[in-house]
């Protein structure tokens, strides 16, 4: 697999993140560096909204400890997170579930949620802030970030927390 590509873009309090390729411990140190950036050029906690691939695998043990690291540190940046898995099907389902282990038991389910679209993270969001899809769809693909297929939930929003 490539080498980690992460594009992001901050509207308003919302870091919506796109990341492609093999996670590794220098790459998520990168993005761990960018979204204290983010943090800090807002001036209060984030509402990060990484954009996982469909394709993705379950992550092997060695990436599931540098993912559970990464948590803690995204959320001392975080009010919360939106992981968005879009898709549909018995791998995206396994992902989701996958994710949602790790969330519980990392002790992070008040504060970390699994989505399957950007229209679900906006209206879960809809008690922390008042964001507007068009904006942020917009704002997306000015920053080059694709979110085409993220919007296409087969069954309307999902959200599990």
């Amino acid at each position: 697999m490539s080498e980690l590509t992460f594009q992001a873009v901050l509207v308003g309090r919302v870091l919506l993140a796109r990341a492609r390729g093999a996670l590794t411990a220098t790459s998520l140190a990168e993005v761990l560096r960018q979204v204290a950036a983010a943090r800090a050029q807002v001036g209060k906690p984030l509402l990060y909204w990484p954009v996982l691939d469909p394709g993705a695998e379950v992550p092997p043990p060695e990436v599931r400890v540098l993912l559970s690291d990464a948590t803690e540190a995204l959320l001392r940046s975080c009010e919360s997170m939106t992981l968005i898995i879009p898709g549909h099907g018995v791998k995206v389902s396994l992902l989701r579930t996958f994710m949602r282990g790790m969330v519980r038991l990392g002790g992070h389910a008040a504060r970390v949620r699994i989505v399957d679209s950007l229209a679900a993270a906006v209206s879960a969001a809809a008690g922390e802030a008042s964001i507007d899809l068009a904006e942020l769809r917009s704002a997306a693909e000015a920053a080059g970030i694709d979110v085409e297929g993220v919007d296409a939930s087969r069954s309307g929003p999902m959200q599990t927390r």
